[in-house]
């Protein structure tokens, strides 16, 4: 009797152990249960996103597997490629993307699997289903689906951007073809014209000295006004000619010493300088990319003016440069009469004065010229107004090697 209780309550305590297991177990079953239930929520709810996310991009998107077949493609995509939804699955990518995307250069990628662009330095075409070839610019980017490494393309259809650089680079010809055309016929024309006008000149200096005193005042004066109209227009014809021979005949762009250039200008100028009392401050000057007859000629032309256009104090020239945005840029400052803000676009046009010939000499081609060279060197030109009084005129040129790696160039 005491064997058998004794096996009655082994037996009662594991039928209770087994209780509380079958209860401690199907609480661990519904605990995973509800929490595999909420992670197969979570990835249906990202899954979910994740498709709107790609049905609502601007742009196409499309999932390719290691062997080139494509297996998830977004709304852009059907539209892009002129296929019915679903029809671009399992299909090659061959079929619709440019070849640098084809599958034998899938294998490339797998080996260096980092996000990248395609289309950015030269055209890639995609294909349509009716064979049409559509402008794309791609973006790859690895990505993980089921377990497997996959290929995310974002296709972005470049057709309107390509037109209009297309456009633009028709209108840029055809502006330079103009702009030759016009260069050609100012040389021609002023060329062409030197010589009458050598002629009426001639005859017009004869004229004044064999009959200036002999005839009535108004004739000496008539006489006068043609001579001196006969020489603008000779001045004007030799500007012209020059303006014209910028684009046509400048020199090539080489390491050039713009401080020396500089000294060359100042010699030239240094009668008007000694007689003007001028104060002329110069700073470092480097070595930058240019045509040195038309760089001698840039900063005569605007240290020139500055001289000209002085006001009734001693002139103050200041002449200096830095190095900004990977480019020199120049300024020549001066205390003159300045500028209005309003005429500092129409100064750089040619033929444009604003002041009277009687007041200051010229043809209003300088400023012309100037703008012209600095824009061949890749440049750009412009003017401020000194709140003191005076104008700032600044250029910029390409940069250069040094002296000593320059030197070596020649």
């Amino acid at each position: 009797m005491l064997g058998s209780s004794s096996e009655e309550r082994r037996r009662t305590d594991a039928e209770k152990a087994l209780e509380r297991s079958n209860a401690e177990l199907d609480i661990r079953v519904h605990q995973r249960t509800r929490e595999l239930n909420s992670a197969i929520a979570d990835v249906r709810e990202n899954e979910l996103r994740f498709r709107t996310l790609i049905e609502l991009a601007p742009f196409a998107i499309v999932v390719i597997d290691r062997a080139g077949h494509i297996r998830l493609a977004s709304a852009a995509a059907y539209r892009m490629f002129g296929v019915d939804e679903g029809d671009l699955l399992e299909r090659s990518v061959d079929d619709f993307l440019p070849e640098e995307l084809g599958v034998k250069h899938i294998g490339d990628f797998d080996q260096d699997p980092e996000p990248r662009m395609l289309g950015l330095s030269r055209p890639l075409d995609a294909h349509r289903l009716d064979g049409t070839r559509i402008p794309v610019e791609i973006g790859l980017s690895p990505a993980y689906v089921d377990g497997q490494q996959m290929i995310v393309a974002f296709v972005s259809d470049i057709s309107e951007r390509r037109a209009a650089e297309l456009l633009a680079a028709e209108r840029a010809e055809s502006l330079e073809q103009s702009n030759q055309e016009l260069e050609q016929f100012a040389y021609v024309a002023s060329h062409d014209l030197r010589e009458p006008l050598r002629m009426i000149s001639s005859y017009l200096g004869l004229l004044s000295r064999r009959y200036t005193g002999q005839l009535d005042d108004d004739a000496d004066e008539f006489i006068h006004f043609a001579v001196d109209g006969a020489a603008r227009m000779s001045g004007m014809i030799e500007d012209l000619l020059q303006y014209s021979r910028i684009g046509t005949q400048g020199g090539e762009l080489h390491p050039t010493n713009s401080g020396e250039a500089l000294s060359e200008v100042l010699r030239d100028l240094s009668m008007a300088i000694e007689e003007g009392e001028a104060q002329i401050e110069v700073g470092d000057m480097p070595w930058v990319m240019a045509d040195s007859t038309q760089l001698r000629r840039l900063l005569s032309n605007l240290i020139g003016n500055a001289l000209k256009y002085r006001g009734e104090a001693i002139p103050e020239i200041s002449i200096h440069s830095e190095f900004k945005n990977s480019r020199w840029e120049f300024t020549i400052s001066d205390n003159g009469i300045g500028i209005d803000p309003e005429f500092h676009d129409r100064i750089f046009r040619i033929f444009q004065r604003l002041h009277g010939r009687g007041e200051y000499s010229g043809s209003g081609l300088g400023l012309a010229v100037c703008r012209k060279i600095v824009e061949r060197h890749g440049g750009q030109i412009w003017v401020e107004s000194r709140p003191l009084g005076g104008s700032l005129f600044v250029f910029t040129l390409g940069e250069a090697q040094s002296q000593k790696e320059a030197a070596k160039e020649f």
